[in-house]
């Protein structure tokens, strides 16, 4: 079997493969802060995470909110619309973004 961390996620449906008692003896281990629990008759893994402050649960978010973002574009081949910015120019990217003017996703770069 593979390592988890090369999995991709896909969606949770009635429809989707089901992980037989073998399997899920040799995973539940990999994954012990989650809980299998059932939804709308569908099993699902859930977990809960604890953060000391808003400012790390934003953070952990952002972060988990881009790995979800490039597995959408890879899956749908659907794209982001951007605004880029060279890093040099970030107060302009930053005013711009406050003001509202900015009709796609800022995206700072160094310009490598």
């Amino acid at each position: 079997m593979s390592s988890l961390t090369s999995e991709k996620c896909t969606a949770c449906r009635r429809d989707s493969p089901r992980v037989n008692e073998e399997e899920m003896t040799v995973l539940k281990p990999l994954v012990p802060d989650w809980k299998l629990l059932e939804r709308e008759g569908i099993q699902r893994l859930e977990r809960v995470f604890g953060f000391a402050n808003f400012a790390e649960a934003l953070d952990f978010t952002n972060r988990v909110g881009a790995v979800a973002e490039v597995e959408f574009s890879v899956q749908t081949g659907v794209r982001s619309m951007n605004e880029v910015y060279l890093l040099e120019r970030v107060e302009e990217a930053y005013e711009r973004m406050l003001s509202g003017k900015a009709r796609f996703r800022v995206v700072l770069t160094t310009g490598n």
